[in-house]
């Protein structure tokens, strides 16, 4: 959910600067965004991590997400940082319920390479979620996604790791 959140801000910063580039006969310009926001959001659709009941998540957090484009040659470099505490309690009242904290970072670079006829980009998405149950138990999970794709268009990096500990 919060993901979904994340890929749409982004892809909406993309296109509102691209949506500023400028005609080929003006200068060179250097669009930069930041966007600080607060949220809360609740849903009930899913189970948490390490369980397979359906919970009610309550969550509350801020994210901070700034772009810097420069118009001219199309370089991009765009962050995403969401931060917060969530409260899941089972549906059905019975099992654990959780007090949980969390961070989520997506670093993503576009640059122009070979004189500026093609773009390089990096991409890298780095999460850690950390829950306390109300019967003294812990819940740890990792996640690092990364790629790397050059200027001949090659995948030249990818990895994606997601330790969880229940």
């Amino acid at each position: 959910m919060l993901r979904t959140k994340a890929i749409a801000t982004s892809l909406g910063l993309i296109g509102l600067g691209l949506a500023l580039v400028p005609a080929p006969a003006q200068a060179a310009s250097i669009v930069t965004f930041t966007n600080h926001d607060q949220f809360t959001e609740s849903f009930s659709d899913e189970s948490v991590i390490c369980q397979t009941e359906l919970y009610l998540v309550t969550v509350e957090g801020r994210t901070v997400t700034h772009m810097t484009l420069d118009t001219d040659t199309g370089r991009l470099r765009l962050t995403d940082n969401f931060r917060g505490k969530a409260t899941e309690v089972p549906l059905d009242g019975t099992g654990v319920s959780y007090t949980t904290s969390f961070f989520q970072f997506d670093l993503e670079t576009i640059r122009s390479v070979r004189g500026g006829g093609v773009l390089a980009e990096v991409d890298s998405d780095v999460g850690h979620y950390v829950a306390r149950g109300d019967d003294g138990s812990h819940v740890l999970q990792l996640f690092h996604a990364h790629f790397t794709i050059n200027a001949n268009g090659e995948v030249t990096t990818e990895f994606f790791v997601n330790p969880t500990d229940c």
